[in-house]
């Protein structure tokens, strides 16, 4: 390293020495810095502080933007206690209103129920509405009717039929068994009341009932056509669960001796992957395997009792069971008596659900029913531990202590001689679990977690499923952003040599959402007759949905203001709302997308915090939340934006409260300084439109509006409500802006007067005092008035930026300063939403702005601008990030400026414009030409390099022009370093907690299977065998069971399903980001070498948040290095085992657990409890004979 530093200088010496004339200048560094800042200040005043009035633009600094944004305002402070409180009674009354549909379904379900016991007899040739005409074979549905739909934009364009309700049935289940026929043709009547509720809550989304065989009625009715696979099962969504049962912890104890191997150890998989499924948030699990030793199924949670049922958690479960292999004997006393211990530290340790708890062991036989140890760790310790056994593959005689263990422990027996018969045993579990609510009456209230709608919740690595899809190479393909309308997105993959445009997969930070995503509240449906005494059975669960949109829709995001954001998240901690949730990779679900705990979305600006661990100011926040209080904290935080591009640092004012009668708590995160206050305009002009008053200023305004809904170069945002009809179907909108005219319209009529409410959602009927309950007219409407008022304000006040009043003037004043930048727009963004533009002819680019620029305050160039804002008033420059395709010669840089308040405390809007940036390139190729010495070197000649970079470290010029929006370490990584070292900028390491990683298939061999002659007799055997146990099946011959026990296809098993190639997997990532620190305006920073005194010089651009970097090319005593910013996978992590063992992470239970406490000896239910011991066969036993040798046959390798 010496002796290259020695040349590397030498070489530099000699240079010098031969060109004595050319150097770097610091003060011909400063002159074209000084240069460029003049020639960009005076295009921006022209472009953004001129009011097109033809005005001439004023020089002054402090009052060159007073008259732009002429207005009065008022600031104060803003109530952020109170504003919480309105957040949270909002979501109160929107929750409790859906509640109070929901309470309706349950008592009509429950009379409904009643009167079947009386009545008994299904119809039998009923007929029905279904969500499918054909079973999977292709065959017609008899008696199943199809519904006729029409899409619906209240249904998010789903085709669905507002008349009539639809029924689903689980594939394995028979249509027409007496069973499924009778709750088919009951529940047809809660049609009534399904229409009833949406006649009185026109924002309700879907409404359901599950019955416990399985049937779902939706409302409204729906009809799916032919889909692939229909896995679908109402009684394993997470609504479901968690009101059909109490929380829970249950263990699982699976054999894995020498005898469970080949289909034994399959039909295991199956088994502990369906019980898994049958698990919610609340609940807590652990698997254990056991031969000589027990041990736990992930061994990096050996000291970890029970792990929180989250789908990531579950599923990293799943995928470890694939890596059983059976050796040794079954030491079942062990096993046993393990479970039990592990049940006694977790209650020592304060950890897990503390209210039913169950032991479920999977095997192939046991030898002893092991009563002694039941009764010293069940019975005499008072445990209440039920026992579930599964038998697998041995026939009735030899099951008789599996039984006993079963009904000697409140539990049930199961056996099961096929993987298809895995889930329908499984489910036989939950009635039993769930007979404590029958017998004491309680209807508990259930609450979800956040999960996507239309998507099985236990089947979130849907790119696992596509198996058949023959992938040559995941990173090869692109990812298309568009909506879906089934469980699986289709076609997300494209490849990308069919078009090149696509936005590539490898960018992981994309927030595009394919799924729309809900949160439900459910109440179990009771046996309310004599018969509950008997059986103990609860009859079903009816819920409805709330869309997590409708939610976003009363957060009050104009009141919170720019850069700062409401949250909410549940009783365990995890993100239902944060505007850094990214639960979706390429339009699939991540597996962990719903349990994103608020540790992983929020990082305090703390270096010393170490992977895995969170600062203690977060986890106190997170621990005020889930207990609901409410409270303040300040904290100092860093982020990324932008697609995990750029980087930020922030003081923030949290300040959170609890949602009344929910799990849900929310918080508003505030930024100082001007998140502190509010500024309103001290003339309402909405009172002076709905009272007429005073009259002069009414016609006015009437006239100002009328011009302004003339406009077209207008958009609001679109995600915002200002007024909207209850029943949104009945009028049809193409666009917020066409929705927002017709308000508009109606505000301006005089004859008619404006008569839209102030409030959003209605009140419960129980809450009315009043009787009958009022209907709803079908042009009932609603305004945010705040925000409508606003609005008005602002458009009558930006009336100068009219299209009527245009641009003519400002090209005759300034036609060459424009031609000479080549801009072609400038837009007003303000804080109401409103986004107006000036457009200029010939700049197709600038065309697509009404359509990527209309989010206002949610904009990266508008939170940018009053994010870096300061006293001297700074103009915010970016350009498109750097594409794979090269340099686009149509690029536009946009520029931004924030619009304070005159005491500079509240920002009211965001102006600015955008211009060629190869006009940019080129005066700054022609500023840097020129010497202002004899002896200075230029940016032209071989000897120095000259950059122009953003506050994040990104091109924006340069000498070549291919460089431009590409990172300046990728470009002149050993200056970048320099930068960093000399406290130009900042490195910000930022953790990303939600990432995805691409890992190497184990199944990498890219060769194609050979197959023999006896692989191909066998395939056609196993084709044979299977279609006759197909038609022996559809025969119904000795149909006791009414499951296509025989297709077992149909079961799709997570643990099974692997990508070509290629595995995702749920990882943490880190990269470093960059923040350009405070430099000064006036003083150039010089960065000295080895061997040169001016190796890099640094020059601030005033009025912007642009440097100038002049580097020495002959100076770098390095090895050239390249800095990327692309996120790395942290080594040796692993997501799931930080997180299992991170006791910070606590959890705070429901309020409703049955089965527990005072009331348990109204539980005195008998040890010989409904559990199998009458067992008879329920499949055909040469059907399951039959089965059985095939799936022998399938395991068998040729």
């Amino acid at each position: 390293m010496t002796g290259r530093l020695l040349l590397v200088c030498i070489v530099a010496a000699l240079s010098a020495a031969g060109t004595a004339w050319c150097k770097i200048s610091v003060r011909a560094v400063e002159s074209w810095a000084q240069t460029l800042s003049s020639k960009l200040w005076d295009l921006s005043q022209i472009c953004a502080t001129n009011d097109l009035d033809g005005r001439q633009p004023v020089r002054s600094k402090s009052d060159s933007f007073k008259y732009f944004y002429a207005k009065e305002f008022k600031v104060d402070i803003k109530n952020d206690s109170l504003l919480a409180e309105d957040i949270a009674a909002s979501i109160h009354d929107m929750t409790q209103l859906k509640l109070s549909a929901v309470r309706r379904i349950v008592n009509n379900a429950e009379t409904l129920a009643l009167r079947l016991y009386q009545d008994k007899q299904a119809t039998e040739n009923y007929t029905y509405y279904g969500t499918k005409a054909y079973d999977p074979s292709g065959k017609p549905l008899d008696f199943v009717k199809r519904l006729d739909c029409t899409p619906n934009k209240h249904f998010h364009g789903e085709a669905v039929n507002t008349s009539f309700s639809s029924v689903h049935i689980p594939t394995y289940i028979y249509h027409r068994a007496p069973k499924v026929l009778e709750a088919v043709e009951w529940t047809e009547d809660l049609d009534a009341v399904f229409k009833s509720n949406y006649e009185l809550d026109p924002s309700l989304s879907w409404q359901y009932f599950c019955s416990g065989s399985g049937i779902m009625r939706q409302y409204p009715g729906v009809f799916m056509g032919d889909s692939e696979v229909d896995m679908f099962d109402c009684r394993m969504r997470l609504w479901y669960i968690d009101a059909s049962l109490s929380p829970k912890d249950v263990i699982v104890l699976v054999d894995n001796s020498g005898s469970m191997t080949g289909i034994s150890q399959k039909i295991a998989r199956h088994l502990v992957n369906s019980i898994l499924e049958t698990l919610g948030s609340n609940d807590f699990v652990n698997v254990l395997t056991f031969n000589n030793s027990t041990d736990r199924l992930i061994k990096c949670a050996r000291n970890v009792s029970l792990i929180q049922a989250t789908l990531g958690n579950l599923r990293e479960l799943k995928v470890a069971m694939k890596d059983l292999k059976g050796k040794g004997i079954a030491n079942f006393s062990l096993a046993l008596t393990e479970a039990f211990k592990l049940y006694n530290t977790s209650l020592q340790n304060n950890l897990g659900a503390h209210c039913n708890r169950a032991i479920m062991v999977i095997t192939d036989g046991m030898p002893d029913i092991y009563e002694d140890i039941f009764d010293k760790y069940n019975w005499e310790a008072d445990m209440r531990v039920r026992v579930f056994t599964y038998l697998i593959g041995k026939e009735q005689p030899e099951a008789h202590e599996m039984k006993s263990i079963a009904c000697n422990n409140n539990g049930h027996f199961a056996l099961l001689m096929t993987t298809s018969e895995a889930r329908e045993k499984v489910i036989e579990y939950m009635p039993i679990m769930s007979q404590p609510l029958v017998l004491l009456g309680e209807r508990p209230v259930s609450w979800t977690p956040v999960y996507a709608d239309l998507a099985d919740p236990n089947l979130t690595d849907l790119w696992v499923h596509r198996e058949n899809k023959e992938q040559s190479d995941l990173l090869n393909f692109c990812y298309i952003p568009y909506q879906t309308d089934k469980e699986t997105p289709k076609d997300v993959f494209k490849n990308c040599s069919e078009n090149p445009e696509l936005r590539r997969a490898e960018d992981a930070t994309w927030i595009s959402q394919v799924y729309q995503y809900v949160v439900s509240v459910s109440m179990p449906v009771l046996d309310v007759g004599k018969n509950k005494t008997k059986t103990a059975m609860i009859v079903g669960v009816a819920g409805t949905d709330i869309p997590v949109e409708d939610i976003k829709k009363l957060l009050l995001p104009h009141k919170v203001g720019v850069n700062g954001f409401v949250f909410m998240i549940t009783n365990n901690g995890h993100v239902v709302i944060h505007p850094n949730w990214r639960p979706e990779f390429m339009g699939i679900l991540k597996p962990n997308y719903n349990s994103v705990d608020l540790t992983e979305v929020e990082h305090v600006d703390d270096d010393s915090i170490v992977l895995g661990s969170s600062h203690p100011d977060i986890i106190k926040l997170r621990r005020a939340m889930i207990d609901q209080e409410y409270g303040k904290k300040n904290l100092q935080l860093k982020y990324h934006f932008d697609h995990m591009r750029r980087v930020s640092t922030v003081k923030r004012q949290y300040t959170h409260i609890g949602v009344k009668d929910t799990p849900y708590a929310i918080g508003i995160a505030l930024p100082f300084p001007y998140g502190m206050h509010i500024a309103r305009p001290l003339e309402d002009k909405l009172k002076i439109l709905t009272t007429r008053r005073p009259a002069r200023t009414f016609k006015d305004l009437i006239k100002q509006i009328w011009d302004f809904s003339q406009d077209r170069n207008w958009t609001v945002h679109p995600n915002w409500v200002y007024c909207k009809y209850h029943y949104d179907t009945v009028h049809d909108f193409s666009s917020s802006e066409e929705e927002l005219q017709h308000f508009l319209e109606e505000l301006m009529d005089a004859g008619k007067g404006f008569r839209c409410s102030p409030v959003f959602h209605l009140i419960p009927p129980e809450q009315m005092n009043s009787a009958p309950y009022p209907k709803l007219k079908m042009d009932s409407c609603y305004c945010d008035m705040d925000l409508f008022s606003s609005l008005i304000h602002d458009a009558t006040e930006t009336r100068f930026w009219s299209s009527t009043v245009k641009h003519d003037r400002i090209i005759r004043a300034y036609g060459e300063h424009l031609k000479e930048f080549g801009v072609s727009l400038m837009f007003l963004a303000t804080q109401s939403g409103l986004t107006r533009w000036q457009l200029f002819k010939g700049n197709v680019e600038s065309r697509n702005f009404k359509d990527s620029h209309t989010q206002t305050i949610d904009e990266v160039w508008y939170q940018q601008a009053v994010d870096l804002q300061d006293e001297t008033g700074i103009f915010v420059y970016s350009v498109p990030f750097s594409k794979s395709l090269g340099y686009n010669s149509d690029a536009l840089v946009t520029a931004s400026y924030a619009v304070f308040t005159e005491d500079r405390k509240v920002p009211l809007a965001v102006v600015g414009y955008q211009f060629q940036h190869l006009k940019l390139f080129n005066e700054f190729v022609s500023i840097t030409s020129k010497a202002t010495g004899c002896a200075e070197c230029t940016c032209s000649s071989n000897e120095l390099t000259c950059y122009i970079i953003d506050n994040n470290g990104f091109v924006v010029a340069s000498e070549a022009i291919g460089e431009t929006g590409k990172f300046f370490g990728e470009v002149e990584g050993n200056v970048m370093n320099a930068l960093v070292n000399e406290k130009v900028f900042r490195k910000v390491h930022i953790i990303d907690y939600q990432a995805i990683c691409i890992h190497a298939s184990e199944d990498t061999n890219r060769a194609s299977f050979l197959t023999t002659p006896m692989q191909h007799l066998m395939k056609i055997f196993h084709w044979l065998i299977g279609t006759v146990v197909w038609l022996y099946a559809e025969s119904c011959f000795w149909h006791k069971s009414w499951t296509n026990a025989a297709k077992e296809t149909t079961t799709l098993s997570l643990g099974d399903a692997k990508i070509n190639r290629t595995r995702l997997e749920p990882c943490i990532k880190e990269v470093d980001l960059y923040q350009l620190q405070s430099i000064s305006y006036s003083n150039s920073k010089v960065i000295s070498s080895s061997c040169c005194s001016e190796y890099v010089v640094v020059q601030k651009l005033f009025h912007s948040n642009l440097i100038l970097v002049v580097v020495d090319t002959l100076c770098s005593d390095d090895i050239w290095t390249e800095v990327r910013i692309t996120e790395m996978e942290v080594k040796d992590s692993n997501l799931f085992c930080l997180k299992v063992v991170n006791n910070e992470l606590t959890q705070k239970q429901p309020k409703t657990c049955v089965g527990k406490g005072a009331k348990r000896e109204m539980l005195q239910e008998s040890r010989s409890a409904e559990c199998g011991c009458n067992l008879q066969f329920q499949a055909n036993f040469f059907l399951s004979l039959i089965s059985l040798c095939l799936g022998v046959l399938r395991t068998t390798n040729f």
